[in-house]
């Protein structure tokens, strides 16, 4: 089999860096026990690069440090507000991580959150509980991000396989026949 702990010549990153875009290979990684707090070239961590709340998760609970900083002092917290992953954020802050920590140039999540001009994030920093129903909401549902070609460009939708929409009810007082009501101008018959 191939050897978990090789890593990319390049940019020194392991196996579980890799992975962070895929729950199931991130799990598999694991496995292997690869470290999750694991250091790239330029410092950073398994838990900096998460992109989703679930893989975030999964290296939370599997022993990666929310403390852990990059070459630039910055923490997975730091990475989560300044990439705008509002879902990833929820849960680092859920979890416990400072909020308040500066990176080398003595900036902290807020002020990431004012570069990145994000809408959500600055109330989860400020509202513990908010971070915290976010992330269980986050977890609790199985979601698949998917391109809603109808928003504007770049937006993405949610597609959630568990929804059921409230069962139809027909009305027994409404009088349809053939989509049109009795009486209005299409259902009249013109010769």
């Amino acid at each position: 089999g191939a050897n978990p702990y090789v890593r990319d010549k390049n940019t020194g990153q392991s196996l579980l860096h890799k992975a962070v875009g895929d729950l199931e290979i991130l799990r598999i990684a694991l496995e292997q026990q690869i470290p999750p707090d694991a250091v790239d070239n330029a410092q950073q961590t398994p838990l900096m690069l998460a992109k989703n709340a679930k893989v975030a998760y999964e290296l939370l609970i599997n022993g990666a440090s929310l403390g852990a900083t990059d070459e630039m002092g910055r923490t997975a917290l730091h990475h989560a507000v300044e990439s705008d992953f509002s879902s990833v954020a929820s849960v680092l802050i859920w979890k416990g991580a400072d909020t308040k920590a500066k990176d080398t140039v003595g900036r902290d999540a807020y002020a990431y959150a004012r570069i990145s001009r994000s809408a959500i994030i600055p109330d989860l920093l400020t509202n513990p509980l908010a971070a915290k129903k976010s992330a269980l909401r986050r977890l609790s549902y199985p979601s698949y991000p998917v391109t809603n070609y109808f928003a504007p460009t770049g937006l993405k939708a949610t597609f959630n396989p568990g929804f059921k929409p409230a069962p139809f009810k027909k009305d027994p007082n409404a009088a349809i026949y053939n989509g049109f009501s009795p009486g209005s101008p299409r259902s009249e018959n013109k010769e």
